[in-house]
């Protein structure tokens, strides 16, 4: 079975994908890949970028191809109102000796 590798594919990436697998003792036969390629090609009409889909599956080692999750940055807690009290001057003083403490 001859593969036809689609003009959007990124030869590289995918050449290292199927070395992952190989490392993972997971090779892909011929129709394993056309397979893979397909669920390359529908996650990319779902609005993945299939080099990044390729990256995450390579440096995780997944043996399948996933949509990669975009973690939003998680929101740092508002101090105020929080349930935390202003530090006073005391209290920041002796923090920093103790810190010296450890530093030295």
């Amino acid at each position: 079975m001859e593969i036809q590798y689609p003009l959007w594919l990124n030869q590289e990436l995918w050449q290292e994908y199927k070395i992952m697998r190989k490392k993972i003792k997971k090779p892909m036969t011929d129709y394993a890949e056309k397979i893979a390629l397909d669920k390359l090609d529908k996650l990319r009409s779902e609005g993945n970028d299939t080099d990044d889909v390729l990256k995450e599956s390579i440096f995780n080692c997944y043996q399948g191809l996933f949509p990669v999750k975009n973690k939003e940055p998680e929101k740092a807690m508002p101090i105020s109102g929080a349930g935390f009290k202003p530090v006073t001057p005391e209290q920041s003083a002796g923090i920093k000796r103790t810190l010296k403490q450890y530093e030295s």
